[in-house]
Protein backbone atom coordinates (compact mmCIF):
# COMPACT_ATOMS: atom_id res chain seq x y z
CA UNK A 1 0.00 0.00 0.00
CA UNK A 2 0.73 3.68 -0.34
CA UNK A 3 -0.55 7.05 -0.25
CA UNK A 4 1.42 10.19 -2.21
CA UNK A 5 1.46 13.63 -1.77
CA UNK A 6 3.34 16.91 -3.47
CA UNK A 7 6.59 15.61 -1.81
CA UNK A 8 6.82 12.28 -0.68
CA UNK A 9 5.74 9.05 -0.79
CA UNK A 10 5.16 6.51 2.23
CA UNK A 11 4.81 2.82 1.21
CA UNK A 12 4.23 0.05 3.46
CA UNK A 13 5.85 -3.60 3.04
CA UNK A 14 5.61 -7.28 3.36
CA UNK A 15 9.12 -6.85 5.28
CA UNK A 16 6.84 -5.54 8.26
CA UNK A 17 8.13 -1.69 7.70
CA UNK A 18 7.06 1.74 6.55
CA UNK A 19 9.23 3.99 4.06
CA UNK A 20 8.62 7.52 3.69
CA UNK A 21 10.14 8.09 -0.29
CA UNK A 22 11.57 11.77 -1.86
CA UNK A 23 9.16 11.83 -4.56
CA UNK A 24 11.80 14.00 -6.66
CA UNK A 25 14.29 12.13 -6.12
CA UNK A 26 13.35 8.37 -5.62
CA UNK A 27 15.50 8.27 -2.59
CA UNK A 28 14.22 6.52 0.85
CA UNK A 29 14.18 9.56 3.49
CA UNK A 30 13.44 6.94 6.29
CA UNK A 31 12.44 3.42 7.27
CA UNK A 32 9.71 3.39 10.32
CA UNK A 33 9.41 0.12 12.10
CA UNK A 34 7.29 -1.16 14.68
CA UNK A 35 4.78 -3.97 12.85
CA UNK A 36 5.76 -8.14 13.36
CA UNK A 37 3.89 -9.12 10.04
CA UNK A 38 3.57 -7.17 6.60
CA UNK A 39 1.94 -3.91 6.46
CA UNK A 40 -1.29 -3.89 4.35
CA UNK A 41 -2.54 -0.27 4.70
CA UNK A 42 -1.16 3.61 5.23
CA UNK A 43 -2.54 7.33 5.55
CA UNK A 44 -0.72 10.23 6.43
CA UNK A 45 -1.65 13.77 7.27
CA UNK A 46 0.52 16.70 8.48
CA UNK A 47 0.76 15.84 12.06
CA UNK A 48 0.76 11.75 11.65
CA UNK A 49 1.49 8.28 9.71
CA UNK A 50 -1.26 5.40 10.73
CA UNK A 51 -0.70 2.33 9.63
CA UNK A 52 -2.68 -1.50 9.23
CA UNK A 53 -0.89 -5.06 9.28
CA UNK A 54 -1.06 -8.51 9.34
CA UNK A 55 -0.18 -8.30 12.92
CA UNK A 56 -3.68 -7.16 13.70
CA UNK A 57 -2.24 -4.31 15.11
CA UNK A 58 -2.78 -0.55 14.03
CA UNK A 59 -0.36 1.67 14.69
CA UNK A 60 0.13 5.75 14.49
CA UNK A 61 3.74 7.59 14.21
CA UNK A 62 2.94 10.87 16.00
CA UNK A 63 6.61 12.26 14.75
CA UNK A 64 9.15 10.73 12.74
CA UNK A 65 10.61 8.66 15.58
CA UNK A 66 7.74 7.83 17.99
CA UNK A 67 5.42 5.01 16.98
CA UNK A 68 3.19 3.78 19.34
Amino acid sequence: MLQVDEDKVISGSYDKTLKVWDIKTGQCRMTLRGHSAAVLCVQFDDTKIVSGSCDKTIKVCLSVSVCV
